[in-house]
């Protein structure tokens, strides 16, 4: 089986529709041992729409640099200003994140390990929810594309963003979501219809089946 798409699938909590968390970050650098989250956002809903949204700036150790500034538009004196503490914003996305899939674009390789250190460098036990990478997804639903980062797909499947906009966590997680909202509708017409737990937890084999 190629690398899956959907992991933690043993603590998918089969007795209730699924309600998805599509996560965005923007942090200090790319390694999640050394660097640090800056900015979180979460947009939780069920299938019939929207549930509540998550969002803090935290503060970092080590500083803002002025190439993530020029990245992400996050300065230093923004942090300083509207940050949170680490230990205080974590405690809040771990109750966020109840009985919830994780939903991230190249997750597996940067948010969620970000995830997991930043709580543990917190001392905050990680979440355990499933952890969906949509970038994987993309690669079964999309095959054959140069690439597969946000911008490209949003492009290819003709949904109109601002290109000035990205790199907001905010804007990438719901730009996500209208992707994510694309793909389980062709889930569906193949035959897995991603709010039913029963469901999702074959995911990995329906895609590996029908793609």
């Amino acid at each position: 089986m190629a690398a899956e798409v959907i992991t933690s699938l043993e603590n998918l909590n089969l007795s209730q529709p699924v309600v998805f968390c599509i996560v965005d970050l923007e942090t200090t650098g790319l390694d999640p041992y050394k660097d640090e989250i800056i900015e979180i956002y979460i947009l939780k809903y069920r299938q019939w729409g929207q549930l509540e949204c998550f969002h803090s700036f935290v503060k970092c150790q080590g500083g803002v640099s002025e190439r993530i500034t020029k990245i992400n538009g996050i300065t230093q004196e923004k942090l300083d200003k509207e940050g949170r503490e680490p230990a205080e914003v974590y405690a809040e996305v771990r109750e966020f994140l109840v009985d919830t899939v994780l939903i991230a674009h190249n997750g597996k390789r940067f948010d969620f390990p970000f995830l997991e250190e930043s709580f543990k460098k917190a001392g905050i036990e990680p979440p355990t929810s499933p952890q969906l990478d949509s970038m994987l997804l993309a690669k079964y639903l999309m095959p054959g594309l140069k690439s597969y980062a946000l911008e490209a797909l949003l492009e290819e499947n003709n949904i109109t963003y601002e290109r000035r906009e990205l790199h907001s966590a905010r804007y990438d997680a719901s730009c996500l979501a209208k992707l994510w909202k694309d793909w389980e509708q062709r889930l569906i017409n193949t035959g897995l219809d991603p709010f039913l737990a029963e469901d999702l937890k074959n995911l990995n084999e329906h895609l590996e089946e029908n793609f």
